[in-house]
């Protein structure tokens, strides 16, 4: 869930799973499963998760508190995004493809899906190995 346009001012974003999780005041808010979690959300300062876990990360996009940092949830819950504030409207973009504009009525509701991504990789090319090459680690930069 994210503002709409370049003079938005911060939103705020209520999320709640199985309990109230945060109210979040920021530019948007990226929800992510394993398998996003090194796209966007990596960019906006979250972690990078191992695919084989069942969880969600939750991480603000440039929060107002310099101490809201992303967190990671049980891949059971699901999470609810909510409007609060003057805020009236803002937009849900689904991989970056869809875009929805909600309103302050309307709740998203976020779950895993039953179906499950299956990569394939050859056995020369694990998990680490991949991060190491795409993210250039142990390579000079300088």
């Amino acid at each position: 869930m994210a503002k709409g346009g370049i003079l938005q001012k911060l939103i705020r974003i209520r999320a709640s799973g199985e309990h109230y999780i945060n109210t979040y005041r920021a530019d948007g808010l990226i929800v992510a499963t394993p398998t996003g979690s090194t796209g966007y959300s990596l960019s906006a300062g979250g972690p990078i998760i191992r695919p084989n876990l069942d969880v969600l990360l939750i991480t603000p996009i440039a929060p107002h508190n310099l101490s809201t940092r992303p967190i990671i949830v049980d891949g059971n819950e699901e999470i609810s995004l909510k409007l609060e504030g003057r805020d009236n409207s803002a937009y849900v973009a689904v991989d970056g493809d869809d875009i929805i504009e909600v309103s302050r009525d309307d709740v998203v509701k976020i779950r895993y899906s039953n179906k499950k991504l299956k990569l394939v990789l050859p056995k020369s090319r694990n998990y680490y190995s991949v991060l190491r090459e795409k993210l250039k680690w142990g390579d000079k930069i300088c």
